[in-house]
């Protein structure tokens, strides 16, 4: 069964639209056409908007009042996405016409009278328009398909985001924003016991579908190391074993910077190990005191085997709130296009501090973001109050 098109010829000359339509039909090809035909712009664009499957459209470039560059200047208002070639018609010497007509992105073109070396080239001109006519329909159908599919994924992400928690001990929150759709970006917390509970904020290097593969076996590698050492749960044990399983892949370039603390809801008392994450800020709402959690610090993991990791610690107390963060929104730029950066981030939070008697997340993050018009990545971050 032959392919059948749609081939639309535009001109206002009666004998050329005849001579053009014989052509296309009385030529051997293995394709199938239906002509329409249109005596001006004009009714060119009523007709796209009444046949949206034309697949092909032949424009002559000089016609009255309603010319090719009407047609032009209006058929992408109509096709929207989709894509439409255009061949164009121009009488000899009308080179500026048709250099003017590639800038409306048309596919081809043809001098008219036609020569004899151009009608054995008009096929092939027809042929190929409708080749990559196909060829962009088949791409545009893949690409709606790969949307919907990464549009699932990031619903099923979000549904796996843990609930916030909030009680007369302590509340934890979240601020989560994928960049594209899937985030590489992965959060989570757990209570490794009655006394204990893990949180976790961990970026893998770049963003998308890979990126949140990784973070999925990220969450997954926690579930099962949670069940297999909760009686006896080491950072450094943990972080190891992430480590291992990244190297496991046998990647180039699979690097996660990660946020790794227990808290002890008991002793309030905060172990963690930074693994080449930025520094999380440590605000406390009723002294007004902001400082960075600069040690415990070593390198990314999914790098080096030999990572060896060392926790530090620190004692919260009433009206602290632990901020962990990635990077996003250090490199996230301002109106004048400068980075954000760790400056900016102890600023705000200053400022924040002083403005509020309480701390709320909500408040925090549209102070945060509301100056922030370039963002290139994913935004995560995780709030710790004790109360």
């Amino acid at each position: 069964m032959k392919n059948l098109f749609k081939i639309l010829i535009v001109d206002d000359t009666e004998v050329n639209r005849e001579f053009l339509k014989t052509l296309i039909e009385t030529r051997e090809s293995s394709y199938e056409y239906i002509i329409i035909e249109a005596e001006d712009g004009n009714e060119a664009i009523k007709i796209l908007k009444d046949t949206p499957q034309i697949d092909l459209v032949i424009l002559d470039m000089m016609m009255p009042v309603y010319d090719g560059f009407y047609f032009l200047d209006n058929f992408k208002s109509i096709t929207g996405e989709k894509y439409l070639p255009v061949i164009v018609m121009s009488a000899v010497g009308d080179t500026k016409v048709v250099s003017k007509a590639f800038e409306y992105g048309i596919y081809d073109y043809f001098i008219k009278p036609l020569s004899t070396d151009q009608i054995l080239s008009f096929e092939l001109k027809i042929k190929n328009a409708l080749g990559m006519k196909t060829f962009q329909d088949e791409l545009r159908l893949r690409n709606k398909i790969m949307e919907n599919e990464i549009l699932l994924a990031s619903k099923m992400q979000r549904r796996f985001l843990p609930k916030y928690i909030d009680n007369q001990n302590f509340s934890l929150s979240y601020y989560f924003s994928p960049f594209s759709g899937l985030s590489g970006d992965y959060l989570d917390y757990f209570k490794i016991d009655s006394d204990n509970l893990l949180i976790v904020l961990a970026d893998v290097v770049g963003h998308g579908a890979a990126s949140a593969i990784l973070s999925a076996m990220i969450k997954m590698h926690t579930n099962d190391f949670i069940l297999n050492n909760a009686e006896d749960f080491s950072i450094e044990k943990f972080v190891m074993s992430i480590n291992a399983e990244l190297l496991k892949l046998d990647v180039d370039e699979v690097i996660v910077t990660a946020f790794i603390g227990l808290y002890n809801l008991k002793t309030k008392n905060f172990k963690y190990v930074i693994a080449g994450h930025p520094y999380p800020v440590l605000m406390n709402s009723i002294t007004k005191q902001i400082e960075f959690i600069e040690t415990g610090a070593c390198l990314p993991m999914g790098i080096f085997k030999d990572l060896k990791p060392e926790h530090n610690s620190f004692d919260m107390k009433s009206g602290d709130t632990l901020i962990i963060y990635t990077d996003g929104i250090m490199e996230a730029k301002t109106e004048n296009n400068e980075y954000f950066g760790l400056n900016n981030i102890k600023l705000y939070s200053e400022n924040f501090a002083k403005n509020n008697k309480e701390f709320n997340s909500e408040s925090y993050v549209k102070m945060l973001l509301k100056d922030l018009t370039h963002i290139k990545d994913d935004l995560s971050i995780i709030f710790l109050t004790v109360k």
